[in-house]
C-alpha cells in the first residue's frame, strides 16, 4: 500500500518504505484515489489518468507542442512512463502534432510583422524539433511576402519620419533587425 507524507513544500510517496515519487505543492490531485494504489503500476495508471486530465485542461485554454505539455507534467512531478504515454496517445489521436502546431505558430508570428529570425529563435526556445522548424520555415518562406510584411511595418512605425536622414534610417534598420529580419533583405530595402 502507497504510505504519503505531507510536508511543507512537497508530498511524497514512499511503497514498501522506498520513496517512489515526490509531487510538488500544492498539488491539485483527488489523493483519495492514490491511497488505493497498492503496486507501482497502479500508480502509473492513476498518474496517467491525472496526466490526461491535466493535458486536455492544458489543450482546451491553449494550442500547445508536447515539449510544452511534457514541460508542464514534468513541474507537476509526473513520472516519465505516463508523460511518454500520454505524449504518445494524444499525438495518435491528433490532439498534438508538432508539425501542425509550428505550422500556425509561423503564420500567427508573421501576421504580427515579425521576420523569419525571431520566429525561429521563439520556435526552438519552446523545445520544439530544429529539424522541423527549418524545413517548415523554407517550406513556407516567401521573400515577396516577407518584404512587404517589413515595408508595412516601416510604413507604421515611420510614417512621419524621413529615412533619408542618415540617423532616422539607421533607427529603422535597427528597429527591423529586432524584429527579426535579416540584414540582407533589410539593405534591399534601403
Amino acid at each position: 500500500m502507497i504510505e504519503i507524507r505531507y510536508e511543507s513544500r512537497a508530498i511524497y510517496l514512499y511503497l514498501e518504505s522506498e520513496q517512489v515519487r515526490v509531487y510538488p505543492r500544492p498539488f491539485r490531485a483527488p489523493l483519495q484515489d492514490l491511497k488505493k494504489c497498492e503496486t507501482i503500476r497502479e500508480l502509473e495508471a492513476w498518474e496517467y489518468k491525472y496526466a490526461c486530465a491535466f493535458a486536455v485542461r492544458s489543450l482546451a485554454k491553449k494550442d500547445q507542442p508536447s515539449t510544452e505539455i511534457r514541460q508542464k507534467l514534468k513541474r507537476k512531478g509526473i513520472g516519465e512512463i505516463a508523460i511518454d504515454k500520454l505524449i504518445e496517445t494524444f499525438s495518435d489521436m491528433g490532439y498534438l502534432d508538432d508539425r501542425a502546431w509550428v505550422e500556425r505558430s509561423i503564420e500567427k508570428e508573421r501576421r504580427k510583422g515579425l521576420g523569419e529570425g525571431v520566429i525561429r529563435s521563439k520556435l526552438l526556445s519552446k523545445g520544439v524539433s530544429s529539424e522541423i522548424v527549418q524545413q517548415l520555415m523554407s517550406e513556407t518562406a516567401n521573400p515577396d511576402a516577407e518584404r512587404g510584411r517589413m515595408e508595412t511595418l516601416i510604413a507604421k512605425k515611420f510614417k512621419n519620419k524621413d529615412l533619408n536622414d542618415p540617423k532616422e534610417k539607421n533607427k529603422a534598420i535597427q528597429f527591423l533587425l529586432r524584429k527579426g529580419y535579416s540584414y540582407d533583405v533589410i539593405t534591399s530595402y534601403f
